[in-house]
């Protein structure tokens, strides 16, 4: 392993030797586990990911492998994991994506509801039939309906005070 003495410069993300440290730092730590993930032997922090000093900076094992085998990690974009598992760092199950796109691949709700294609009713979420409001969605076909619906009780209501 090539060490470097204080007074010179030391290798960015990105240089030769800072992916052949990086490359060396993974080899001598990460386990392969039989699914093709590679885990570090660390205590994963409260969202699951593996996090480490590398070159006297503060990495997560996953960004430290992404840069080392696959390139440096394009602005905008934010690194998902294809296996799942955050504390994987098997650059074939990493992938760069927009913050959107990983959230949209996730399991929490978030996700769940943004790969809806239909309201519950079952009218299509076509941009011309899709209502937005803020970070919402819904059916204009549906909010039609219940507003006429809405509408006709009124109506019933007057007539029968009136």
């Amino acid at each position: 392993m090539t060490t470097y003495p204080k007074s010179t410069q030391k290798p960015e993300p990105g240089d030769a030797d800072w992916i052949e440290l990086a490359r060396e730092f993974l080899a001598e730590r990460v386990w392969r586990n039989p699914s093709g993930c590679w885990l570090p032997p660390v205590k994963l922090d409260r969202e699951g990911y593996a996090r480490t000093t590398f070159r006297y900076r503060r990495h997560y094992y996953h960004q430290i492998a992404y840069m080392a085998y696959v390139g440096p990690i394009p602005d905008g974009l934010t690194i998902d994991h294809l296996c799942r598992n955050r504390a994987c760092c098997n650059p074939k199950h990493l992938e760069a994506v927009t913050v959107w796109e990983n959230t949209r691949r996730g399991t929490n709700f978030m996700a769940e509801r943004s790969r809806r294609t239909h309201c519950p009713q079952g009218h299509e979420y076509t941009p011309e039939n899709t209502r937005r409001r803020g970070n919402t969605r819904s059916c204009w076909t549906c909010h039609r309906e219940q507003r006429r619906a809405s509408a006709q009780r009124r109506r019933a209501a007057q007539r029968e005070v009136g």
